[in-house]
C-alpha cells in the first residue's frame, strides 16, 4: 500500500472514530435527561422506535457502501459524468423510499401505536405523531447519508464523519432542550424533524462545495449508470440481512426459551462485547475509498493490502478485545453496578469477544471485495455464518441454556470465517497459511499470552475487593496499564510488526509527534522483518 494512501487511511480511520466517540458520548449523557423528562413509559417508547429502526436496514439494498465504492472508482479515473450519474441514482432511490415511507407513516401509524394498548389518550396522540415523524426522519436520513457516502467516495471521509457527528449531536441537544422545556414526546418529534431537514441540506451543500454539481438530469441516466450500483448493493444487502437475522434470532431464542431475565443479561453482555467491532468498522470505512481508487488505477496489488491491513487491524482489535476480556468484571461493575448476575454478564462478554474478534479479522478481505465490486463471497460468508449459527443454537439451547447460545455463535463464526478465508485466498491465488495464517496465529498467541499474564498478575495486586465501584475503577486502571505493557512486549517477541511498519507510522503522524516512535520502549516493539506475501504455486 503506497504511503500517501496509508496516511489517508490512518487519518480517515482516526477522524471517523473520534467524531463517532464524541456523538456517542453526548448521546449517553442525554439519557438521564430524557428518562426524567419523558417518564419511563415515554422513554421506553422512544427506545422501542430506536430498536425497531434496525430493521430499516432491510430497505437499504446496500446502496450506501456501493455508492462510496462506485464514486471512488469513477472519481479516481476522472469520469465526472459517471460520478454524477451514480450520485443521482442513489439520490433518486432514497427519495423514492422517503416518499413511500411518508405515505405509509401517515396511513398506518395510528394502527401501529394501538398495538401497544396504551391507556392515556394524550400519550397515544403524541406517540402517533412521534412515530410518523420518526419514520419520515429515518428515511430522510438515507437521503443525507447518500451525500455523506458521496463525500467519502471523493476522499472526504473526515468531512462526512464530522457532518454526521455534528448533526447527531445537534439532534440530541435539541431533544434534551425540548424535553427540559416540558414539551414531552411532541418536543422530541419536533427535534427529530428539524434534525432530519438539516441531515439532508448540510451534506448536500458540503458535497456540492467539495465537488461542484453532483446531480445529473434524471432524463440523462442510462441503465449502466444504475446497474453497477444496484448489483453490488444487492449482494451487500443480502449480507446485511443475514447479519441482522442471526443476531436478532439469538436474542429471540434467548427470550422465548430461557426467559426475559436471561434475555436482558445476554443483551447487556452483547452490547459491551460489540465495542470491539468499532475498530474494524472504522478501519473498513476508511479503507473502502482507498481500495476503489487502487482498483480503478490498477497500479498496485490489492493482496498486499489484505496482508498489511489484516495485520494492523489484528493488532488493534486484539489489544482492545484482550483489554476488555481482562477487565470485564470491573467494566460491568462500573457500568451497571455490582449485582448477583455480574458473573453471567462477564461470561457472555468474554465468549462474544472471541466471536467478534474472529469476525473483525475478515473486515479487510470483505472491504477488498466491496471496493472491487465483487461482494458475492461476502454474501456467502454471511449466509454460512447465519445458517450454522442458527442451527447450532437451536440444537444446543435447551440442553445447555445460555452456553448453548454462545456455543452456536462461536461455532457459526469459526466455521464461516475458516471457509471464507480459504475461499478468498484461493480465489486470489496465494497461500492462506503463509499470508494470513502465520501472522494471525502470532497475534492470537500474543493476545492469549498477554491475557493470561495479566489475569495471573492481578491476583497479586494489593487492592481489597469490597465490591465497590472505586475498587473496580482502581483495578481497571491497574489492569489497563499492565495489559498495555505486557501486550507491547509480547508483540515484539512474536515479531508481528516490522521496521517497515515503524517507518509508515512515523510518516503518517504529524512531525511534532514522530519523536514518540524513537523512544526505546516504542521502537522495541518492531522487529527487522516479517514474512512477505507469497503467491501459491
Amino acid at each position: 500500500m503506497a504511503t500517501p494512501l496509508k496516511r489517508q487511511l490512518l487519518n480517515n480511520a482516526v477522524g471517523a472514530g473520534v467524531f463517532h466517540i464524541a456523538s456517542t458520548f453526548v448521546a449517553l449523557l442525554s439519557i438521564p435527561f430524557l428518562v426524567h423528562g419523558l417518564g419511563i413509559e415515554g422513554y421506553g417508547f422512544l427506545a422501542l422506535l430506536a430498536a425497531a429502526s434496525k430493521y430499516g436496514g432491510f430497505t437499504d439494498f446496500g446502496i450506501g457502501p456501493s455508492l462510496t465504492r462506485q464514486v471512488a472508482y469513477h472519481h479516481a479515473r476522472g469520469e465526472a459524468r459517471e460520478v454524477r450519474a451514480t450520485a443521482t441514482v442513489g439520490t433518486l432511490f432514497y427519495v423514492g423510499l422517503l416518499a413511500l415511507a411518508t405515505v405509509a407513516s401517515l396511513s398506518f401509524a395510528p394502527a401501529i401505536v394501538a398495538l401497544g394498548h396504551y391507556r392515556d389518550p394524550a400519550f397515544v396522540r403524541d406517540a402517533t405523531d412521534l412515530l410518523r415523524i420518526f419514520i419520515i426522519a429515518f428515511f430522510a436520513g438515507g437521503v443525507g447519508g447518500n451525500f455523506q457516502s458521496f463525500l467519502a467516495g471523493i476522499g472526504r471521509l473526515q468531512l462526512a464523519s464530522k457532518l454526521g457527528a455534528s448533526i447527531s449531536i445537534a439532534g440530541t441537544v435539541l431533544a434534551v432542550v425540548a424535553v427540559s422545556a416540558h414539551l414531552g414526546l411532541v418536543g422530541v418529534a419536533g427535534a427529530i424533524a428539524v434534525t432530519a431537514a438539516i441531515n439532508i441540506v448540510l451534506p448536500y451543500l458540503a458535497a456540492r462545495r467539495a465537488y461542484g454539481p453532483i446531480l445529473a438530469a434524471p432524463a440523462s441516466l442510462t441503465w449502466p449508470s444504475a446497474r453497477g450500483l444496484l448489483a453490488t448493493g444487492g449482494w451487500i444487502q443480502l449480507s446485511t440481512i443475514m447479519v441482522i437475522l442471526y443476531a436478532e434470532t439469538d436474542q429471540l431464542i434467548v427470550a422465548t426459551v430461557l426467559g426475559l431475565a436471561a434475555s436482558g443479561l445476554f443483551d447487556v453482555g452483547r452490547k459491551l462485547a460489540r465495542a470491539v467491532r468499532a475498530v474494524s468498522f472504522y478501519f473498513a470505512t476508511a479503507l473502502m475509498p482507498a481500495v476503489a481508487t487502487i482498483h480503478s488505477r490498477g497500479t498496485e496489488s490489492l493482496e498486499a493490502i489484505v496482508v498489511d491491513g489484516t495485520r494492523y487491524l489484528g493488532v488493534m482489535t486484539m489489544f482492545v478485545s484482550g483489554l476488555l476480556y481482562v477487565s470485564a468484571p470491573n467494566v460491568v461493575t462500573l457500568w451497571i453496578g455490582p449485582g448477583p448476575h455480574d458473573a453471567t454478564i462477564v461470561h457472555v462478554v468474554r465468549v462474544l469477544l472471541v466471536v467478534y474478534v474472529i469476525d473483525s479479522l475478515q473486515a479487510v478481505s470483505i472491504t477488498i471485495l466491496r471496493g472491487t465490486g465483487t461482494p458475492k463471497l461476502e454474501a456467502f460468508y454471511s449466509v454460512t455464518n447465519a445458517l450454522v449459527n442458527i442451527a447450532l443454537t437451536v440444537a444446543l439451547v435447551r440442553p445447555f441454556g445460555l452456553d448453548g447460545i454462545l456455543a452456536g455463535s462461536l461455532g457459526g463464526m469459526a466455521v464461516a470465517s475458516a471457509v471464507f478465508s480459504v475461499a478468498y485466498c484461493r480465489s486470489k491465488g496465494y497461500d492462506v497459511r503463509v499470508s494470513l495464517g502465520v501472522p494471525l496465529l502470532r497475534l492470537a498467541l500474543a493476545s492469549i499470552a498477554s491475557v493470561a499474564t495479566v489475569t495471573f498478575a492481578l491476583h497479586f495486586v494489593p487492592l481489597a475487593d469490597d465490591g465497590s465501584k472505586l475498587h473496580a475503577l482502581l483495578t481497571l486502571a491497574c489492569a489497563s496499564a499492565m495489559y498495555a505493557l505486557v501486550y507491547a512486549v509480547v508483540i515484539r517477541i512474536a515479531g508481528v510488526l516490522s521496521m517497515r511498519d515503524l517507518a509508515f507510522a512515523k510518516a503518517s503522524f504529524p512531525a511534532r509527534l514522530r519523536s514518540v516512535f524513537d523512544a526505546p520502549i516504542v521502537r522495541g516493539m518492531f522487529v527487522a522483518s516479517h514474512p512477505p506475501l507469497e503467491k501459491a504455486s
